[in-house]
């Protein structure tokens, strides 16, 4: 049912579609109480809001419309007027074949941006070797994807060395420079950025152990410290100088003296 407002009441307007045939439509409306109405007119169209025909239907309050083309829809409004012929308004306009209303779309909710993770602390740098330093962290935050990871030679300028997952607190920095200072400093990332950054800490690590080399013998040959066998030649042993031995000094005989 639909209404419409008239100069004396309201009335109302329906399409039936009982009635209705291919090429004609039995449109039906209650009829209005107040005591003056005369009649009722009928307009019509092919576009929606605009009538091109207007009927005279009399003091009744059904009416069937004929010679309808198929396929083509037709849009209908009704007015009442009075014994004094002052009009109605039009009311709500009806069509056939029922035009279904286009359903609104639901609109895809726009997505909340994640909330940025806390950033992680207590962060600590262990010396391992001459190559290697191992960092570790505390995670403050339950809604991370991982954690980056950042490196500097100088404490000012950092570059990003590496990434480990959520719920991760350490990393192993390889491939460094004996006896060289390197800083550190971490940050919690997700969806919805970066958190700020932990502390920053730094560690040296050790100086390279060069093991001194132990010389191999040289393989003898044909040359000066050959035997021309292809074995090593063996030093000669030094003779030892002898001890001289001491000359025993003599001892003086008494001299017998002539009688006199």
């Amino acid at each position: 049912m639909f209404r419409f407002v008239s100069t004396a009441c309201a009335i109302f307007f329906a399409a039936l579609s009982v009635q209705a045939q291919t090429t004609s439509v039995t449109l039906a409306w209650d009829a209005d109480p107040a005591p003056d109405i005369a009649g009722y007119r009928l307009y019509s169209g092919t576009t929606s809001g605009v009538y091109t025909q207007t009927s005279e239907l009399g003091n009744t309050t059904q009416t069937l419309v004929s010679n309808l083309t198929t396929g083509t829809t037709y849009y209908f409004a009704v007015t009442a007027y009075t014994t004094a012929l002052v009009e109605s308004v039009p009311s709500n306009e009806v069509s056939y074949p029922q035009v279904s209303a286009t359903p609104t779309p639901t609109p895809t909710p726009t997505p909340t941006p994640a909330q940025t993770p806390a950033a992680p602390t207590n962060l600590k740098a262990s010396v391992v070797s001459s190559t290697q330093i191992n960092l570790s962290w505390a995670d403050n935050s339950s809604n991370e994807t991982g954690f980056k990871i950042e490196r500097s030679i100088n404490g000012s300028t950092f570059a990003q060395i590496g990434t480990v997952g959520a719920n991760t607190t350490a990393y192993a920095s390889t491939g460094l420079a004996a006896s060289t200072k390197y800083y550190y400093r971490v940050r919690a990332y997700n969806s919805g950025g970066n958190s700020s950054y932990s502390n920053t800490v730094s560690a040296t690590t050790t100086a390279s152990s060069t093991p001194t080399p132990t010389p191999s013998p040289t393989p003898g040959g044909n040359g000066q410290n050959g035997n021309g066998h292809g074995k090593p030649t063996p030093s000669p042993t030094a003779t030892p100088t002898p001890t001289p031995s001491a000359t025993p000094t003599p001892t003086p005989k008494p001299k017998h003296s002539p009688h006199a």
